[in-house]
């Protein structure tokens, strides 16, 4: 699970009744913002605890009877707090288990482990395609410090059949690199080796998505874990490809994602590299 939100001094008072059944309230017009933006996060009603997963100005929406407690009717001008509840705490206790157990790489049930969410990465580039081009680069990195990158793509072709290629450090030489993959079409599973760096292919207007988790490992090869989605509907074909340089790198300063045909990364395009958030 994640944590429940908190926010300093998020109180106001009910703006009308609300009965035991109600699934939504409003609080004191224009003390909303006292709230947290958005769910999940306790308040307290009375004697009453709810859950409110939403929250659109003045109007929260809620969960009844929370942490043991009972629904019941309120009265118009009562309180209504965000406090630090015994749920709010265990909450925050799991989330923080679950991340070091994860970090220990011991075995969890995997319906108890968080998710890791929008607030766990940091965006480094975002790039949209208004013009077919022939490579995507993104400099200025630090994979050191960094550790891992986190790259997202979909890509229309507009040419040719393509591959597209990740390369590191500006080695574009693409026997400088393999990758082994599966690809499973319908029932039929293929697997195979090929002396390149290929983390997603795509027929003339076609499109393709990938997700690519890139590193360098501890004895210094680039490494890279992806997967793709090729074709829609019933034509979609799914594939993982697992790559590595023939050679070490000291660090990774620079990404580049090519086509091994001139202008198949086609308009509308678009790349989103992220880091790990640390701090």
């Amino acid at each position: 699970m994640a944590y429940l939100k908190v926010k300093n001094r998020a109180a106001s008072a009910l703006a009308a009744d609300i009965t035991a059944t109600a699934t939504s309230l409003s609080v004191t017009a224009g003390e909303g913002a006292k709230f947290p933006d958005s769910g999940d996060f306790h308040i307290t009603i009375e004697d009453e605890i709810l859950k409110c997963t939403a929250r659109t100005t003045d109007t929260l929406t809620v969960t009844r009877a929370q942490e043991g407690t009972t629904a019941a009717a309120h009265s118009a001008g009562k309180s209504v707090e965000l406090r630090i509840t015994a749920g709010v705490l265990e909450s925050r206790d799991t989330w923080t288990a679950n991340k070091l157990l994860k970090g220990a790489g011991v075995g969890v049930d995997p319906t108890e482990i968080d998710v890791p969410s929008s607030g766990d990465w940091e965006v480094v580039s975002e790039v949209n395609i208004g013009s077919a081009v022939d490579y995507v680069d993104f400099t200025g990195l630090d994979g050191n410090t960094d550790k891992f990158y986190e790259l997202f793509l979909t890509i229309t072709n507009p040419e040719a059949a393509a591959s597209f290629f990740l390369f590191v450090n500006g080695d574009t030489t693409v026997t400088n690199y393999y990758e082994q993959y599966l690809d499973a079409n319908g029932t039929t599973v293929v697997a195979g080796r090929s002396n390149d760096p290929t983390v997603a292919y795509a027929a003339i207007g076609e499109r393709t998505m990938a997700r690519v988790t890139i590193t360098r490992d501890p004895d210094g090869y680039f490494k890279y874990l992806c997967l793709m989605s090729y074709k829609t509907g019933s034509a979609v074909i799914l594939q993982s490809r697992a790559g590595s340089n023939t050679g070490t790198v000291a660090n990774i300063t620079s990404l580049r994602v090519g086509a091994n045909v001139a202008g198949a990364i086609g308009a509308g395009s678009k790349f989103l590299l992220c880091k790990p958030r640390t701090g």
